[in-house]
């Protein structure tokens, strides 16, 4: 069964058939009535690209929704986000506690309770994103000076033995 349906791309806002029969257009579905183009949503989800705080929060959602499987409450967990920005926190960082606390500290993720865990981890956090950046600038000025060995000409320096001097002998008088 073909559908006809067209929608908007949430990234670009240019229309977008979701007819795979007429339409050669890769598209994804984040969740109900979020639609992206395959190259808007790759370009979105770089993690490492400026974003604003509504598109942090829209990280923070698909984690939720896809690494965590898990359902959510919209409006309580942006009002904890509001709230910890108000705190000094910045929506970046509330992404990468979340990603710590949940997938590599691997802590559950109770609906009801929402981010309520995160001020209290925000720091921690941090500090183990920080010392990860710090590691990945080692590793790659590493592989960079391995790369100057294995292409600077190697010098090759030859020593010789330094000649004894001979002693003198003594010639016969004539």
């Amino acid at each position: 069964m073909s559908t006809n349906k067209i929608v908007k791309c949430r990234v670009c806002g240019k229309p977008l058939s979701l007819n795979p029969e007429t339409e050669n257009i890769e598209w994804i579905l984040r969740s109900k009535g979020y639609y992206y183009h395959k190259g808007c949503w790759d370009e979105y989800m770089d993690i490492y690209a400026d974003k604003t705080d509504e598109e942090w929060l829209d990280l923070i959602f698909y984690l939720i929704t896809h690494s965590l499987h898990s359902t959510y409450n919209f409006q309580q967990i942006k009002r904890q986000c509001e709230n910890m920005v108000r705190e000094g926190k910045t929506m970046k960082g509330i992404y990468f506690a979340c990603r710590w606390i949940f997938l590599i500290e691997k802590k559950t993720f109770e609906p009801k309770y929402g981010l309520g865990l995160i001020p209290y981890v925000y720091e921690d956090a941090c500090n183990y994103w920080v010392e990860q950046e710090k590691k990945k600038e080692n590793l790659q000025k590493q592989i960079e000076m391995k790369k100057k060995l294995e292409t600077a000409p190697a010098e090759v320096v030859i020593q010789s033995k330094p000649k004894k001097a001979k002693k003198p002998t003594a010639e016969p008088v004539i």
